[in-house]
């Protein structure tokens, strides 16, 4: 009997360009040594507030997993700061590399936190092809603004109410061939289950109240 294909868990089938979580800790409830330990040989001074380091963790799989992450952090006077930013984009790991890679980055970043779970502050991009999806908004419009009569805007923002997706906010773009939407806001993230396809799922159809398709497109899902 034939097996029947695995669905696609790819970022680009979902039109989402990047997805960026940031995280702040107290440093009582984060392993900062061991965390830090990993990267010195890379970076010069220890961290310390005023310092910003970051590393990319490239592609183990990359015929499976199509982004890579780039991995930030530093210090407040009270917090560790660490933002993990999935971009849509397989970066192939080198032979002699080693992990952490891409696809693991969120329950490998969890091993340091002293706790299973964390809120993290969310930015979260899609793009769409023009021709295919137009802002349910009439985008972009011209304005008066001094004395120019027409000031042409391509782009809205809308604060949201609340919502299952924890999204508080979202910012909608519409240029010639590409419609963008941005969405910001909070989600709890569960390191050890963590699924960053399934997120991009799960905001991807709540993207899509932004945007309608053209009447003679289909879409690739």
């Amino acid at each position: 009997m034939a097996k029947t294909a695995a669905p696609s868990r790819k970022l680009a089938d979902l039109h989402c360009d990047s997805m960026g979580y940031e995280f702040g800790v107290s440093v009582d409830k984060f392993e900062l040594q061991s965390f830090s330990k990993l990267f010195e040989s890379r970076f010069k001074e220890p961290l310390k507030p005023g310092l910003t380091f970051e590393a990319v963790l490239s592609t183990g799989n990359p015929k499976i997993f199509d982004y890579h992450v780039h991995l930030i952090w530093w210090l407040t006077k009270s917090q560790v700061k660490v933002r993990v930013n999935y971009v849509q984009t397989a970066n192939k790991a080198e032979e002699d590399e080693k992990e952490p890679f891409a696809e693991g980055a969120m329950k490998w970043l969890g091993g340091f936190f002293k706790a299973k779970d964390a809120h993290a502050h969310i930015h979260t991009a899609f793009e769409y092809p023009a021709e295919r999806w137009q802002p349910t908004i009439p985008l972009p419009i011209k304005i008066p603004i001094g004395s120019n009569p027409e000031v042409e805007g391509d782009g809205m923002s809308f604060n949201l109410e609340k919502n299952e997706t924890g999204m508080a906010q979202a910012w909608l773009t519409s240029r010639e061939k590409l419609t963008r939407v941005l969405l910001f806001g909070d989600r709890p993230v569960e390191f050890l289950t963590f699924d960053v396809v399934k997120e991009a799922e799960q905001l991807s159809d709540f993207a899509k109240n932004f945007i309608k398709e053209t009447s003679n497109a289909v879409d690739k899902f």
